[in-house]
């Protein structure tokens, strides 16, 4: 009797302990079992902005992540932003008020790799106010009762709006005309416009081209200093499906194209030749964003430039940008 208490005493230890290891190893193992992504396909639309993505794919560096990649291409933030809203694309470059009012509608918040920042930093300088009438149209108080053409969009109409404001401009006293790029450059030579916000590579092809020239360079970054216009995100299923893990990975890659773009910047504007269709006689005069690493975000200066925009009705809603980060 006391042989068959001591030997059920041991099977119950027994029992206790390779419970208490199988609960250890989940544990450690993270609770969850997040497949491995193998493949991710990145939507783009063609301009500078993307170039971290261009970088990180054709220098092979989602590649070393274990990422077999496929290059979407689309003509617009919108249909990029649905296209990761509907699982067509598992990274996407967009617009950030696409993203946000996207997060507010559907519940998707995509989350944020890098931001694509306007600044008005020697160098880094991506937009221009561009006038042909250099006569008449010196500075940005001349553009009293203008015509001057944006980029479509409520962000940009907002942002304008408010940095013309500050030189005395009302409203009232211009007219803004939304304007595909594609339409710059007949737009100011048919005086079809005045005056023209105008963004890289676009820009600097104008200006070649002696079709702009400017009267105010960064001119964005006269409302905040970096304005976070777009942006590179992981889409929410791709995220919640894979996790932690495989966003980490990308995170690497996109990390490591930065630190390419800064150190081979030349080398690396080859690529908007590539996939922007920059002419190689401007691609050089081209000056490029000041991106900097995943774990060098500002998120309250992204929650400021929310703030804004939600209080000119340029977003649905006053978005927490935590929701939009990677854990």
């Amino acid at each position: 009797m006391k042989n068959f208490s001591v030997n059920t005493k041991m099977k119950n230890i027994l029992k206790i302990s390779c419970t208490t290891i199988i609960v250890v190893v989940f544990l450690l193992s993270g609770c969850t079992n997040h497949p491995k992504a193998d493949k991710i396909r990145i939507g783009y639309v063609p301009i500078a902005v993307t170039l971290p993505l261009f970088v990180a794919n054709d220098e092979g560096y989602f590649k070393e992540q274990g990422f077999e990649v496929e290059m979407v291409r689309f003509a617009s933030s919108n249909e990029v932003g649905n296209a990761g809203t509907t699982g067509q694309v598992d990274i996407l470059s967009a617009a950030s008020n696409v993203v946000f009012d996207i997060g507010f509608v559907s519940n998707n918040r995509h989350k944020l790799i890098l931001p694509n920042l306007y600044t008005n930093k020697q160098g880094n300088i991506t937009d221009y106010i561009l006038v042909s009438d250099t006569l008449n149209i010196k500075t940005i108080t001349d553009l009293k009762g203008k015509k001057i053409g944006i980029f479509p969009g409520s962000v940009i109409k907002v942002f304008c709006t408010l940095i013309l404001e500050k030189y005395g401009l009302n409203k009232n006293e211009y007219t803004l005309i939304e304007l595909s790029p594609k339409d710059w450059a007949a737009a100011l030579q048919t005086k079809q416009i005045d005056a023209l916000s105008a963004l890289e590579p676009q820009a600097s092809q104008l200006m070649i081209d002696k079709i702009g020239f400017p009267i105010a360079a960064g001119f964005y970054a006269q409302l905040m200093p970096n304005v976070p216009l777009s942006g590179n995100w992981i889409s929410e299923d791709f995220y919640n499906k894979y996790g932690d893990e495989a966003a980490e990975k990308i995170i690497i890659a996109v990390d490591k194209a930065v630190d390419f773009i800064n150190k081979n910047p030349e080398k690396a504007k080859e690529y908007l030749v590539k996939y922007a269709n920059v002419r190689e006689d401007v691609v050089n005069q081209v000056q490029l964003n000041p991106w900097t690493k995943h774990s060098e975000i500002n998120y309250l200066e992204i929650q400021k430039f929310i703030d804004v925009l939600f209080e000119n009705k340029a977003i649905q809603n006053n978005e927490d940008i935590n929701n939009y980060k990677i854990k």
